[in-house]
């Protein structure tokens, strides 16, 4: 299908001694545009579990619609269009941005104006696209993102950049905090997504309860 295929790959090799050996397996590829995206092999035995698992990768994938989901998709509309005004306007005023990335980490930035610098200079550089994957959400405003960057040339090498991103929206909507991982580094980045938002409840436990203290007072 429009996904990819599953096939069986025949092997023939021949010894300098004249022995000759056959090799068969069942391969799983897909594909996203033109690119190989996934890669499997199993025995020639496995043929139905081949075919199941390509059925479970065939699914529509149930989209995360949160307002956190929505912001990610805007932002790679924006960066798409190099609308930076646009941008802006889904950028806290005192964004904090950690890029915790090993080896191009940027550290800590703060601020809209630093973010779209950097995202500017991301566009410029080398960027021809990004696209935005929601991985998982936490509530409303919490959203662990895939994001892809491609380089310009778009050919069958074109260059792709790949990270994590935890991000978290303020009461406005807009985006307050971008936490940046390395792509292999999807345990610490759902680690980080868990913390915020216990962070976030447990804050707002204690506003509920503030609230009641108040009233008791009062009444």
């Amino acid at each position: 299908n429009h996904l990819g295929a599953i096939f069986v790959q025949v092997v023939t090799r021949s010894s300098r001694e004249g022995f000759d050996a056959e090799m068969r397996v069942v391969d799983l590829v897909t594909v996203e545009g033109e690119l190989g995206a996934r890669f499997e092999i199993f025995d020639e035995a496995d043929l139905d579990a081949a075919i199941a698992k390509f059925e479970q990768l065939s699914r529509p994938v149930r989209r995360l619609e949160t307002a956190a989901s929505r912001a990610a998709e805007r932002v790679a509309a924006y960066f798409a269009a190099r609308d930076w005004d646009g941008m802006a306007t889904i950028l806290a005023e005192n964004l904090f941005n950690d890029d915790r990335r090993r080896l191009v980490g940027g550290g800590v930035r703060r601020g809209r104006d630093a973010q779209l610098s950097s995202l500017r200079a991301i566009a410029e550089t080398f960027s021809a696209g990004m696209t935005s994957t929601v991985v998982a959400t936490r509530g409303n405003n919490l959203g662990l993102v895939h994001n892809r960057f491609s380089s310009r040339d778009g050919g069958p090498g074109e260059f792709v950049s790949e990270i994590y991103c935890v991000g978290e929206l303020d009461a406005d909507g807009r985006i307050e905090s971008v936490i940046t991982f390395d792509v292999d580094d999807f345990d610490a980045a759902i680690a980080e997504l868990d913390r915020r938002y216990l962070a976030s409840e447990s804050a707002r436990s204690e506003e509920r309860r503030g609230g009641k203290e108040c009233r008791s007072r009062w009444s």
